[in-house]
C-alpha cells in the first residue's frame, strides 16, 4: 500500500495565513464538499494534497510524528510535548498576563483582525462589525467613544475583551495565529448558526428538535472528572455505526458548541487546554475541518482504536494531523481493557470512568444528566441565578456522593491521608485537629462538594463539612469498624 503525504518545512514564524487558514470559497453552498471531500473513503487525496489511501501503514505514521518531533527539537526541548501530554507541565506556564501585557495584544490582534488579515478571509467577522455600526448608530472606524481604551468596541460580545483574550490564550498568544483562529471560527460558526452566532454566543435553544436528538446519542461528551496532574478537562469522542449517517453539519454544530461553552468564562481552561480521547474503528472518518470549530487549546489527543494492525489507522486520523497538533497526537490499539489500561498512565483515575462499555456501546448515565443541566443553565431563572452550576469538581475538592465509590479522587485521598495522619498520632483536641484538616484543603484550593439528585455538585459549609469529617473521624478510629467508616466516606 504506497502513503504519500506532504510536510511543510517552513519556520513556523514564517507561514503566511494560507497556512493556518483554507475556508471554503462559499459557505452555505459548498459547506458538505469541504467538510467532507478529503474524508471519504478511497483513494482520494485530502486538502493538502496529504494522503491518497483509506489508511495509513504503521511506518508512514511513525514517519510524519518522528519527523514533527524532530523538527520541533529545533525550537524546544524534546520532553516539552510528552510533559504537557502526560499532564506535568503546561506550556502557558511561561506566560505573565499583566495588565500591559493583554492590553499590547489585544491592540496587535484588533490591528491584524481589521488591517492585516484579507477581507475575503474574514467574511463573518466584516459582517459582525457591519450589524454593530448598525445597532450603535456610529462609525467603527472612526469612533472611539465605546472603546474599552485598547481599541476594541464593546457592544457586540465578538468585541469583547474576554472573547478575545480565550483565542489568545489559545494560541498563546501568538498574535497571528490567534487571528486567524477568531476569524475561521467566526466563519464556521456563521454557517452552523447563521447570524445569530455574530449577535450572541450559541445557546442550546439553537438547535432543531432533530439535532437536539443527535445531541443526545452522546456522540461527544465532557467527562465529569478531570485527568490527573494539571487537572485538564476531557472531551470524550465516540463514532459508532450511526454516525455516518448523521448530516456532518449537525455533528459540527455540537463540537462548536460543547467547545465554546467548556471554556466559557474559565481562564483556567483557556489557559491549561483540553485532553480529546477519541475511540474509533478503521472506519471512522474526521472532517479536516473540525480544528476549526474549537475555540480551546488541545493539549493532548488520544486516539484509540480496537485491536488491530497499525496499517488500520484511518487517512483521516494523518489528515487532522496538522503541524500545530500533531506533536499532541497519542495513537493507541487494543481490547478495551487495555486501552483502558493504557490512558491511566495518562489520564489517571478517569480512565476508569469514560462513558464507553467492552463491546464499544455509549454510556449515557452521566451525559443526560449534564445535558439537562444544560437545558436548565440556558433557561434562566431565580433557580438559575442562585446556583452555582458544579459540573466537574477540581481534582483539591473532597467529593460526598451516596451510593458511589469516590475514595479514588485526589481530594478524597488528600482527606483520608490527613485523616490517618492525626488518628495514628496524638490527638490532643479533636474539634481542632478537624478545623486543621478543613482548613489544609481550602489552602489547597480545595471545597466540601455533595452530589445532589439533579446531577450536579453543590458546595457545603464548614459546619456541613465538619459534621461529615467528624463521622469519619470517629469510624477511623475504631478499627472493627474502619472498612464501614470508609464505605461511608465514599458513598
Amino acid at each position: 500500500m504506497s502513503t504519500n503525504y506532504h510536510y511543510n518545512e517552513k519556520d513556523d514564524n514564517n507561514k503566511c495565513y494560507d497556512d493556518y487558514y483554507d475556508p471554503p470559497n462559499d459557505y452555505n453552498d459548498n459547506y458538505n464538499n469541504n467538510m467532507n471531500g478529503s474524508v471519504g473513503g478511497g483513494s482520494s487525496a485530502d486538502d493538502d494534497g496529504a494522503v491518497t489511501s483509506t489508511t495509513v501503514g504503521a511506518c508512514a505514521v511513525e514517519e510524519l510524528l518522528s519527523k514533527e518531533l524532530f523538527q520541533n527539537l529545533c525550537f524546544q526541548k524534546d520532553d516539552d510535548f510528552d510533559d504537557e501530554i502526560n499532564g506535568l507541565r503546561c506550556h502557558y506556564d511561561g506566560i505573565n498576563e499583566t495588565s500591559e501585557f493583554i492590553q499590547t495584544s489585544l491592540l496587535q490582534l484588533s490591528y491584524e483582525l481589521d488591517v492585516v488579515i484579507p477581507n475575503h478571509e474574514k467574511r463573518a467577522y466584516l459582517l459582525c462589525q457591519e450589524l454593530d455600526e448598525r445597532a450603535n448608530g456610529y462609525s467603527i472606524a472612526g469612533d472611539t467613544s465605546s472603546s474599552t481604551g485598547v481599541g476594541i468596541i464593546i457592544s457586540s460580545y465578538i468585541n469583547n475583551i474576554d472573547f478575545r483574550l480565550r483565542f489568545l490564550r489559545c494560541e498563546l498568544f501568538n498574535i497571528q495565529k490567534a487571528a486567524i483562529r477568531m476569524v475561521r471560527f467566526l466563519n464556521l460558526g456563521f454557517d452552523l448558526y447563521g447570524e445569530s452566532i455574530l449577535l450572541r454566543p450559541p445557546l442550546f435553544k439553537d438547535f432543531s428538535s432533530t439535532e437536539k436528538a443527535v445531541f443526545r446519542k452522546g456522540f461527544y461528551q465532557l467527562l465529569p472528572f478531570r485527568s490527573e496532574g494539571i487537572g485538564r478537562r476531557i472531551l470524550f469522542i465516540n463514532p459508532n455505526t450511526e454516525w455516518d449517517t448523521i448530516d456532518p453539519k449537525i455533528r459540527d454544530k455540537i463540537l462548536f458548541y460543547i467547545t465554546y461553552r467548556v471554556g466559557l468564562q474559565n481562564t483556567s481552561i483557556q489557559k491549561e487546554g483540553i485532553i480529546i480521547v477519541s475511540w474509533m474503528d478503521s472506519t471512522f472518518k474526521i472532517s479536516n475541518h473540525s480544528i476549526n470549530l474549537l475555540s480551546v487549546r488541545i493539549s493532548a489527543i488520544h486516539i484509540c482504536t480496537n485491536d488491530i494492525p497499525y496499517y488500520g489507522i484511518p487517512r483521516s486520523v494523518v489528515g487532522m494531523m496538522i503541524a500545530q497538533n500533531r506533536s499532541r497526537i497519542k495513537l493507541h490499539a487494543g481490547n478495551a481493557d487495555d486501552l483502558k489500561s493504557i490512558l491511566k498512565g495518562y489520564l489517571g483515575f478517569v480512565s476508569e470512568h469514560l462513558p464507553i462499555t467492552d463491546t464499544g456501546n455509549i454510556k449515557q448515565n452521566y451525559f443526560r444528566k449534564s445535558y439537562k443541566m444544560l437545558h436548565l443553565m440556558e433557561q434562566g431563572g431565580p433557580a438559575a441565578e442562585t446556583c452555582k452550576w458544579i459540573e466537574c469538581p477540581s481534582l483539591t475538592d473532597v467529593l460526598f456522593q451516596q451510593g458511589r465509590s469516590l475514595s479514588h479522587t485526589p481530594g478524597n485521598s488528600k482527606l483520608l491521608e490527613l485523616i490517618t495522619s492525626l488518628i495514628t498520632g496524638e490527638i490532643k483536641n479533636k474539634r481542632s485537629s478537624i478545623l486543621q484538616i478543613i482548613s489544609k484543603i481550602k489552602l489547597n484550593n480545595g471545597v466540601f462538594l455533595t452530589h445532589n439528585e439533579k446531577g450536579w455538585w453543590d458546595e457545603i459549609d464548614d459546619f456541613e463539612a465538619y459534621k461529615r469529617i467528624d463521622y469519619i473521624f470517629i469510624n477511623q478510629g475504631r478499627p472493627a469498624r474502619k472498612k464501614n467508616a470508609r464505605h461511608n466516606f465514599i458513598s
